[in-house]
């Protein structure tokens, strides 16, 4: 994810260009879920492979995106049995608690 220079979707444009040291995803999360409010709509953010997603610590940012960003939605997906259900029910985990269907 280091080599992201900009993210682009119907329209909206995030220059990361000019971003020199780590990328602050939560301003990213936060600018899409602006976005959404304003077309009154929801983005989808779909991850399969969930099991990647704790080997770099992005989880922190799921957690920072269900307890806050209400127009950004989560579907998490695995191909590994059972790393779903230890992603979100692991206490120290940050998804720890976190509803799923």
């Amino acid at each position: 994810m280091e080599h992201i220079r900009a993210v682009t979707f119907m329209g909206m444009r995030i220059d990361l260009s000019e971003v020199k040291d780590e990328i602050d995803y939560r301003t990213l999360l936060r600018e899409i879920n602006s976005w959404a409010k304003k077309k009154n709509t929801f983005f989808v953010l779909a991850i399969d492979e969930a099991q990647e997603v704790a080997k770099i610590n992005f989880d922190k940012y799921l957690a920072f995106v269900y307890d806050n960003l209400t127009r950004i939605k989560i579907i998490l997906a695995g191909s590994q049995v059972g790393v779903i259900s230890k992603i979100l029910e692991d206490p120290r985990k940050p998804l720890f608690g976190r509803a799923r269907v």
